[in-house]
Order: structure tokens, then C-alpha cells, then sequence
């Protein structure tokens, strides 16, 4: 039976609203995955400069804190000196308590009770030090433990942001290794010969095509090697050689700060880094 032309309507009609109806979900679908991973693109670099901000005020309470103790071994010891120090100090809890709201774009809660604590303890020991002026010798005893204490806790704390702040950097730039190959290469001295440059076979193709220039210039060869852990490198040559590998480059790094935990121990080893 041939359709009549109304019928013909009907279908086309219908072929229009279907039409509409996919695009609209599709549409809808778009926005929402767009919308989740803008979201998480910005959660992490919220807490990336969370990190930031509070590994500053943490290593700058440290330095403070240090310079107060050690004055109050020279002349008057709470003369002064000491006591701008004990003021700058309540300076950086005062940076602290404004934008403590920013505590909580760190995802981890064990952290942020932490460095809270931290914060808290420096605060009520240096108002006791302006409140009890009477029992200088006996804050003085207290302020050594303090300082000693936090040297520890600033240490591992410290490390525990930086050790954050590394892993979303390779995380979010593989590339980095190029400049780490780079300047190891530019390390060696100029005699060096049989340059072999060792990468984790992930990063081979990363280095070979952005530093290609570089390793050419000094004749480098390119070695992947499964045992170099990703972002570092090892380089040799007939007079020596240069360790850059992640695991050195932290070792040194975590020196600085009075702490030897070693990369390994560090990361997860489900971390894959």
C-alpha cells in the first residue's frame, strides 16, 4: 500500500526530533565530562600551590626559629633581636591563620593535621615567651626542645610536600627529563669520550627527539635501561661519569633538610616512580 504524503510528514518529522534529541545528549554528555575535568585540572593546581604556600611558611617559621634560638645564646638572651625574632615569627601564624582555609585543598587529612599542629605548637610556646617574662631560663630550655623538635617535624614535613610536589611534576611534565639529560651531559668535561647516556625506556623517546642536538653535539648515545627510574638519568664516559638519577637528585635534595630518607622509601611502590 503506497504511503500518503501526510504519512510522509510524520517520518520526516520524526527523523527531525530524533535528530534533535541525540544532539542534545550528546551535547549534555560533552558538558559534564568537560565540566569533571576541569574540575580535577583545577583541584590540582589548587593543591599544588597549597604545597607551596605551606612548605614556605613552615621553612621560613624554621629559619626564624633558628635565629631566636641562637640569639639568646649571645648577649642578653631575650634582649631585643630575640624578641623581633619571636614576633616574626608570630608574623608567619599570623599569614597562617588568614589563609588557613587553604589547608584544605590539600587532599590528605593526615597532613594537614600536621602542619596545624606544627602551627599551633609554635604559637602557644612563643605567647608563652612574651606572657611568663619571669621564667626566661626555663623558656629558654623549653625554645631548645622546640627548636630541636621542629628541625625534625619541619624536616619531614618538608620532605612530605616536596616529595608531592616531584610526583606531580612528572606526573604532569614527562619532558622534564630532557633538560635533566641536558645538563648532565654539559656536566662532563669536554675531554670526555664514549658518552652513554641511561634512561628508562619511557623517557628514551622523549630525550632522543628534545635533546637530540645536545647529545649529538658531545656524540652521546642513548641507552634505555629498565633500571633508571623515570624522570633521571645515569651519564658514562672513559674519564667518569654523572649520576643524575631521581633517586641522587632527591638524596641531596632531602640533605639540605636535615633528612635521609631515601627515594625508595619514600614512594609507594605502587606509585610506579
Amino acid at each position: 500500500m503506497a504511503l500518503a504524503p501526510e504519512d510522509m510528514d510524520f517520518i520526516s518529522n520524526f527523523s527531525t526530533i530524533w535528530a534533535v534529541f541525540l544532539g542534545a545528549v550528546l551535547a549534555t554528555v560533552g558538558g559534564f565530562a568537560a565540566t569533571q575535568i576541569e574540575w580535577y585540572i583545577e583541584r590540582r593546581r589548587r593543591e599544588r600551590n597549597a604545597a607551596l604556600f605551606f612548605g614556605e611558611v613552615l621553612a621560613t617559621l624554621h629559619l626564624v626559629l633558628n635565629f631566636a634560638a641562637n640569639s639568646t645564646k649571645v648577649g642578653d638572651p631575650y634582649g631585643p633581636v630575640t624578641i623581633r625574632m619571636f614576633r616574626s615569627a608570630l608574623g608567619e601564624v599570623d599569614i597562617y591563620n588568614r589563609n588557613r582555609e587553604t589547608l584544605y585543598d590539600l587532599r590528605h587529612p593526615e597532613l594537614r593535621a600536621r602542619i596545624h599542629t606544627l602551627i599551633l605548637r609554635v604559637s602557644m610556646t612563643v605567647d608563652s615567651i612574651f606572657d611568663q617574662t619571669n621564667t626566661m631560663t626555663a623558656i629558654g630550655e623549653q625554645l631548645d626542645s622546640l627548636q630541636q623538635e621542629m628541625a625534625k617535624s619541619l624536616a619531614a614535613t618538608a620532605t612530605q610536600l616536596a616529595r608531592r610536589i616531584v610526583r606531580s611534576e612528572l606526573s604532569a611534565r614527562p619532558e622534564c627529563v630532557v633538560q635533566v639529560a641536558e645538563q648532565a651531559v654539559e656536566t662532563l668535561l669536554q675531554s670526555a669520550r664514549h658518552i652513554v647516556v641511561r634512561l628508562h625506556p619511557d623517557d628514551h623517546a622523549l630525550v632522543a627527539s628534545g635533546a637530540s642536538e645536545a647529545i649529538a653535539a658531545r656524540g652521546a648515545r642513548l641507552v634505555a635501561d629498565a633500571s633508571v627510574t623515570r624522570g633521571g638519568c645515569r651519564v658514562d664516559s672513559d674519564i667518569g661519569g654523572v649520576d643524575a638519577s631521581l633517586e641522587e637528585r632527591w638524596r641531596m635534595a632531602v640533605a639540605a633538610l636535615g633528612a635521609g630518607e631515601s627515594w625508595a622509601d619514600a614512594t609507594p611502590a605502587a606509585s610506579g616512580m
